[in-house]
């Protein structure tokens, strides 16, 4: 990854192999638009698979299957998405052919009517943890599917990729399945391996012949992808990347988004009020945790620095006045109180809710009664009119930002020893253009037969 002064075609490839059963599943499922689902343990190459599939769709196969010009991408594994940051689910128009890694495209802008790249219908933020969830996960996924809906009556031959958790997979099976009855699914693909099925793989794959056989679709069981060759970044690493990737981004309207190497500390805060003063209104309604209750002494703690989603919402648990929300005692912060019946925050309606842009919390100026945001450069328009009485800054949905606290230091000891490279998995341009194995012209031996 380079930033935005260099070549953004001097990128290395990797050879990827693909099995046998792999190429036959990805042709039958596309052989129609179709509904196709890819179900899995986790790392078992769900998003492999899909990348694969998705790009047939939109390249065609000559004669015997023309191109697409879009497809639906229905993304539920907010722990791993392809288009959006960490703490989302998503429905996501596809027009591009998807070459890279996710930390590529970490975000994708909200629909825009005409517009010709990707682009994200709806999207909601869901917690780390399903366990007290499970109404809410499946309220938002039947928003999205409905958002489906929507597009296929005006266009029949859109099709849908639904790319599953391999957590529900694994530990909410049963909410899988309910999910697989409303998708009804044309076609099922389930990764695992193929050679050994022990007793639970036997139950899970006789429940999806069940249900998706129900609606005269197909299962189709392929081998669970293992690459070749060791990854070099760890998963946590690849999840850092993904989330500092988006927040320096500078352009993502076009088909090159461009990032910027400056660390976040230079980057000017947004400041929401949280309390009115006699110099301004309160900005916003509060802040909704989902996760374990925090108490509301923990609450200012918790969220400093952490990674939250900004929200419009006009779901009824919004008080009327807006600041009536219950506040914490010494600094009046506002926040939603758990409910007596589930002992969790309620979340905010899906119907009623829209998710604006991700957003990390900087600090907050408890004498002024300010709470500071970072937003990345490209996503700034987004906040320009927000309606206070309707906006919520949602937590619980992201991992901890480490990597954010470390590019201050990251960027001095580059300083130090000379190097340009402020960014952690940032090269500049110069830097790029030394690295001769990048772009090395080879010279290849033709062979006449």
């Amino acid at each position: 990854m380079t930033d935005s002064d260099a070549d953004p075609l001097a990128r290395p490839l990797v050879s990827e192999s693909c099995p046998e059963d792999w190429l036959r599943a990805v042709e039958d499922c596309a052989a129609d638009p179709s509904v196709v689902a890819a179900i899995g343990a986790p790392s078992s190459g769900k998003s492999t698979f899909i990348r694969r599939l998705l790009n047939r769709y939109l390249t065609g196969q000559g004669k015997a299957a023309r191109s697409l010009s879009a497809v639906c991408y229905l993304d539920l594994d907010s722990s791993r998405p392809e288009y959006t940051p960490h703490g989302q689910i998503s429905l996501v128009v596809v027009r591009s052919l998807n070459l890279g890694p996710s930390f590529m495209h970490p975000t994708t802008p909200l629909s825009q009517s005409g517009s010709v790249l990707n682009e994200t219908v709806r999207s909601h933020c869901v917690p780390a943890n399903l366990a007290n969830y499970h109404d809410y996960f499946r309220a938002c996924t039947e928003d999205l599917f409905l958002a489906y809906s929507v597009l296929r009556s005006r266009d029949p031959l859109l099709p849908l990729i639904v790319n599953t958790a391999g957590s529900l997979y694994m530990s909410d099976f049963d909410l899988l399945t309910t999910l697989l009855a409303r998708f009804k699914p044309h076609h099922a693909v389930h990764l695992g391996d193929t050679r050994a099925i022990d007793v639970e793989q036997a139950t899970k794959l006789h429940s999806l012949q069940t249900i998706v056989s129900q609606y005269r679709g197909t299962v189709h069981e392929i081998t669970a992808y293992i690459p070749t060759t060791r990854s070099m970044r760890t998963e946590s690493e690849l999840r850092a990347m993904h989330m500092q990737s988006y927040f320096h981004l500078s352009k993502a309207k076009s088909d090159e988004p461009t990032w910027n190497s400056t660390s976040m500390s230079e980057l000017v805060p947004w400041e929401f009020c949280y309390d009115e003063t006699d110099e301004r209104m309160q900005d916003f309604v509060g802040f909704s945790t989902y996760s374990e209750p925090v108490d509301s002494a923990s609450l200012l703690p918790s969220l400093n620095g952490s990674i939250v989603q900004i929200v419009e919402s006009t779901s009824s648990a919004i008080p009327t006045p807006y600041t009536a929300l219950s506040r914490t005692k010494h600094y009046r912060i506002p926040h939603f109180d758990k409910s007596d019946r589930t002992g969790m925050v309620e979340p905010l309606d899906p119907r009623t809710s829209k998710m604006v842009c991700t957003a990390l919390v900087r600090g907050l100026d408890l004498e002024r009664r300010i709470v500071q945001v970072l937003v990345p450069v490209s996503h700034e328009s987004l906040l320009y009119n927000l309606s206070p009485e309707r906006t919520v800054l949602v937590s619980g949905c992201c991992d901890s930002p480490e990597w954010a606290y470390l590019e201050d230091a990251d960027a001095y000891s580059a300083k130090a020893s000379g190097s340009t490279e402020s960014v952690l998995w940032v090269e500049d341009a110069a830097h790029v253009e030394d690295m001769g194995y990048l772009s090395t012209v080879r010279r290849v031996r033709k062979f006449q037969t």
